[in-house]
């Protein structure tokens, strides 16, 4: 979802991700940025849903996107998503 997308490469070209299927983990990283994904089920019950925990790490040099970040993060997860 979140490879080769545009929109977040115009923020970091140089980003890389990677995710692990069997522990629901992911990573992505690049020059101005990391980010750690980690999916939880809620239940055993893959109905029910699950967590997911984002965490981004920006320089402080970037703390005036942060915003911008995470917009473009929750669309990219909400139309993924739905």
């Amino acid at each position: 979802m979140l490879d080769q997308d545009p929109q977040l490469r115009k923020l970091d070209p140089s980003y890389k991700c990677e995710f692990n299927e069997k522990d629901l983990t992911g990573q992505a990283q690049g020059k101005q940025f990391k980010a750690l994904l980690k999916i939880s089920p809620l239940k055993n019950d893959p109905q029910s849903g699950s967590l997911i925990e984002l965490t981004v790490e920006l320089p402080f040099h970037l703390a005036l996107v942060r915003g911008l970040v995470q917009k473009t993060l929750e669309e990219k997860l909400s139309h993924s998503l739905s």
